[in-house]
């Protein structure tokens, strides 16, 4: 099948950098080093293509720049009797290298968008380095599965499935996400990253959304650090998922610090039913001692039928073996603003401004 007319095909063997100050109004697809957009990509009407579609090689680095207009329309109708999603960007690894069960490497991914990316984007990637920042809009994929939620990023990284179903260890070294201030995000956010350092940090305007981080080993093993850091603000107005942050992770060391506004839905009338989950949502669990250090300045508050404003729980060794290794859990936790849950409670469930728990 030959692609439309106004796409550009790029070849990563022969194609070190590629830069656009024109219209592309079928997108861009294939393998590069540097990708530079600074005119416009793919077009409000565009559904049965990726505006950009990309994939990174074996060892190699990969930045992704944009400052024009990143352009999709979010929605495509049936085929065959499934629904293909396409969102603006795909930036991937290919799964396998032949004659390894093991996927492709690749070396980094730096992303910095100034611009307007429309429609969202995803990856599947096994890579040592990951640096993503948004100073621009990103505008969530509406799906035509549920509209009532847009996926704005959802990313994958360090996580595989072999074959054989054994679970492949691609550990990265460090990953960073940051949205900048002035940067907009519109969407929930999506973070599986198995990564040995992250470190999340908002400073703009997260909303219509909720973010959820996932910061595991596939081997099981303690990673290092982990951290949020939220100095904007983040707003999810969706009922059904009340949760502004969601972090689950294995590491040694874990901060979250709000100084800015994190809010849940508030609606009135009735919510039984619609949500029972705390606003601001942190799990770590790990088989060696662990350290949480927790404050907030700002303002924690939601408004859901039965919802918490704040919980942390933690796990240190394994509470259910004795002869597991003795580890120790130290939580602390320092408030010097707002948290507040005023939604009602729900039978059987207790609601609070904070919960903490901890299982050594």
């Amino acid at each position: 099948m030959y692609p439309p007319a106004n796409t550009a095909v790029l070849d990563g063997r022969g194609v070190l950098s590629f830069v656009n100050e024109g219209i592309l109004s079928d997108g861009a697809y294939g393998s590069v080093r540097n990708f530079t957009n600074s005119g416009t990509v793919g077009s409000a009407t565009l559904s049965n293509f990726y505006a950009v579609d990309l994939s990174i090689g074996a060892g190699q680095n990969l930045n992704f720049t944009n400052s024009g207009s990143i352009l999709h329309s979010g929605y495509t109708a049936p085929q065959l009797g499934y629904t293909p999603i396409y969102p603006a960007i795909s930036i991937n690894t290919p799964q396998y290298q032949f004659g390894s069960a093991a996927p492709i490497r690749a070396n980094s991914l730096v992303i910095d968008n100034s611009g307007l990316i429309d429609g969202g984007l995803r990856g599947q990637l096994q890579l040592n380095n990951f640096q993503f920042s948004n100073s621009g809009t990103i505008n969530g994929l509406q799906t035509n599965f549920n509209t009532d939620f847009r996926s704005a990023i959802d990313l994958n990284m360090g996580y595989f499935y072999a074959p054989d179903s054994a679970v492949y260890n691609g550990t990265l070294a460090n990953a960073s996400f940051t949205n900048a201030a002035g940067g907009s995000i519109g969407g929930y956010i999506s973070l599986g990253v198995a990564s040995n350092i992250f470190n999340f940090t908002n400073a703009g305007t997260l909303t219509d959304g909720y973010v959820t981080i996932g910061q595991n080993n596939s081997q099981g093993t303690d990673l290092a650090s982990g951290s949020i850091v939220n100095s904007g603000t983040i707003t999810n107005l969706r009922t059904g998922y009340a949760a502004g942050v969601f972090y689950e992770g294995s590491v040694n060391n874990f901060s979250f610090a709000n100084s800015g506004a994190i809010s849940g839905i508030t609606q009135t009338g009735d919510l039984r039913g619609v949500s029972d989950s705390p606003l601001v949502s942190l799990a770590v669990t790990t088989d060696g001692n662990q350290n949480s250090t927790l404050s907030n300045s700002g303002m924690i508050t939601t408004a859901a039928y039965g919802d918490s404003g704040f919980m942390i729980a933690t796990v240190a060794g394994d509470p259910t073996d004795r002869t597991s290794p003795i580890a120790n859990s130290a939580i602390t936790f320092t408030n010097s603003g707002t948290i507040r849950a005023n939604g009602g409670a729900l039978a059987g469930v207790i609601q609070a401004a904070v919960a903490l728990e901890s299982w050594l």
